[in-house]
C-alpha cells in the first residue's frame, strides 16, 4: 500500500513545482501575485511632461529575457491624441548584464514629442513574463506634454513718479571747524585781490581825468589849424581867379 502511494506523492510534488514556476507567491500575505504593470515614468494621467522625455515601464516580473523579448516587442505601442502611432524604439536591457533592470523596458520616440499634446502607451494583453505568465488585459498609460505658451500677464503702468531719496549729511564738530577755517582763508585771499582791483580802477579814472583836458586842447588846436589851412586855400584860389580875370581883360584890350 505504501509503495502505491509513493508515485502519487511524487506527482503532487512535481505539479506544485510547476505551479510555483508559473506564479509568484507573496510570502507576507501568502497570496499569488499575478503578472502586471507596477509603475511608469511618467505615471498615468501625468501633465507637463517634457517633450524630449523617454517613457519607462516597470513590471513585476522579468519581461526582457530573450525567451520573451521577440513577443514583447510587438506588444507595446505609443499613440498620439489622434490615435496615430508615434515612431519609437523599444529598449530592452540585458537581464544577464543588468539583472536589476530585468523588469524594466523603455520607449524612446524617434522625434521629440509635440508640446501640449496627450499621448497614450498601449500594452497588449499578450505581453509575456519570463515564467510564461500573460498580462491578460490591455493596459493604458496616458500623459500630456508641457505647453511652452506662457500666460500673458497684463502690464500695469506705474503712474506714480519715483520718490527721490534725500540723503542727510551729518557734520561733526571737527568738520564744521575745518569748513569755517577754509572759508576764512578764502575770504582772506580774496580781500587783497579786491583791494588791488579797486586801486587799479581809481588810478585809471584819475589818468583819464588828467588826460581829458589835454585831449580837448589837442582837438581844438587841430580844428583851428584846419580852419586856417582852409582860409589860406580860399585866398589862393581867389588870387588865381583874379589873375585870370586881369589876363582876360588885357587880352581883350590888346585885341581891340
Amino acid at each position: 500500500m505504501k509503495i502505491k502511494l509513493l508515485p502519487l506523492l511524487m506527482a503532487m510534488i512535481m505539479a506544485s513545482c510547476v505551479t510555483a514556476g508559473a506564479e509568484t507567491i507573496n510570502a507576507d500575505e501568502g497570496k499569488k501575485v499575478e503578472f502586471c504593470l507596477e509603475d511608469s515614468i511618467p505615471q498615468n494621467s501625468a501633465v507637463d511632461v517634457e517633450p524630449d522625455s523617454n517613457i519607462k515601464l516597470i513590471f513585476n516580473k522579468n519581461v526582457v529575457n530573450l525567451t520573451v523579448k521577440e513577443n514583447n516587442l510587438k506588444c507595446i505601442i505609443l499613440k498620439d491624441e489622434h490615435g496615430q502611432v508615434v515612431p519609437s524604439e523599444l529598449i530592452f536591457p540585458d537581464d544577464q548584464v543588468e539583472p536589476d533592470k530585468k523588469r524594466e523596458l523603455y520607449i524612446d520616440p524617434v522625434d521629440n514629442l509635440k508640446e501640449n499634446t496627450t499621448y497614450t502607451v498601449e500594452i497588449s494583453p499578450d505581453m509575456l513574463a519570463k515564467n510564461g505568465s500573460k498580462l491578460g488585459e490591455t493596459v493604458y498609460v496616458s500623459f500630456s506634454t508641457i505647453s511652452s505658451v506662457a500666460q500673458e500677464v497684463p502690464e500695469t503702468k506705474n503712474t506714480e513718479q519715483p520718490v527721490k531719496a534725500t540723503e542727510e549729511v551729518s557734520t561733526t564738530p571737527q568738520q564744521t571747524e575745518a569748513t569755517e577755517e577754509s572759508t576764512a582763508e578764502v575770504k582772506a585771499e580774496e580781500s587783497p585781490a579786491k583791494e588791488d582791483a579797486a586801486l587799479e580802477e581809481s588810478i585809471t579814472e584819475e589818468v583819464l581825468e588828467a588826460n581829458a583836458p589835454e585831449d580837448d586842447n589837442q582837438s581844438s588846436e587841430e580844428n583851428s589849424s584846419t580852419k586856417e589851412n582852409e582860409a589860406t586855400e580860399e585866398l589862393k584860389n581867389f588870387g588865381l581867379i583874379f589873375a585870370l580875370i586881369v589876363l582876360m581883360l588885357a587880352a581883350s584890350a590888346f585885341i581891340v
